[in-house]
């Protein structure tokens, strides 16, 4: 059985309580609004709240070691990052090219 660890899971709950918050407000934002880019928003810091559980409940269960928990918590926080960088790009990650103009 691992042994508890309470600064990580306090550091864990801050986490996860500070990224749910602002994914409510962003999705909260979204319906009001209709701007996708806040919908990118929520989904990508549910995604970091999510992880900082996940790693959590895997480490303290049992099913993988610290090393392995975290890996997989670095994953899922490095695809809600992208989210939140794609919702900046406003779904568009293409550079616009001005066209040459024929003098």
């Amino acid at each position: 059985m691992p042994s508890v660890h309470p600064e990580l899971t306090i550091a864990k709950t801050v986490v996860m309580l500070l990224s749910g918050v602002i994914a409510v407000h962003a999705y909260r934002s979204y319906r009001r609004m209709g701007g996708t880019a806040m919908l990118y928003v929520a989904v990508g810091f549910s995604l970091v709240s999510v992880a900082a559980l996940v790693e959590g409940m895997l480490y303290e269960l049992g099913i993988f070691s610290l090393h392995q928990a975290s890996a997989i918590q670095t994953s899922i926080t490095a695809i809600g990052i992208g989210f939140v960088l794609y919702s900046l790009y406003g779904g568009s990650m293409s550079v616009d090219i001005p066209a040459q103009r024929d003098d």
